[in-house]
């Protein structure tokens, strides 16, 4: 199965996105199914409600290959002062709405995924 997102920047503190490109979801190590996709969502929901907007938004996104929508979600990493993305905690935003909402610091929403 292919694997496919659009890339959305965040811009410093402003809750802003842009589209940057399409990269793999495998890139931040983060693919997830339809049910914990739609578990991070609302995690996302509960813990970031600054992002509602993007993730209602991309709740469904449309492969690009096959044209069938699938469910998007939010994928968090840290950004270093030159706008490099990684995951040095290795860490993954969890996908039970019930978590906790503490993340490392440094990390936020950087992409969204299609599982």
């Amino acid at each position: 199965m292919s694997l496919r997102f659009f890339c959305f920047v965040s811009i410093l503190s402003a809750q802003v996105f842009a589209i940057f490109q399409p990269l793999r979801c495998n890139r931040f190590g983060d693919a997830l199914n339809s049910q914990q996709a739609i578990g991070r969502r609302e995690w996302t929901d509960k813990c970031f409600p600054q992002y509602r907007g993007p993730i209602r938004l991309h709740r469904k996104i449309a492969d690009d290959t096959s044209g069938k929508h699938v469910e998007g979600y939010p994928v968090f990493a840290h950004i270093d002062n030159d706008g490099v993305t990684s995951n040095p905690a290795n860490w993954f935003a969890p996908t039970d709405e019930q978590a906790d909402c503490t993340i490392p610091d440094g990390y936020q929403l950087v992409v969204f995924c299609a599982e």
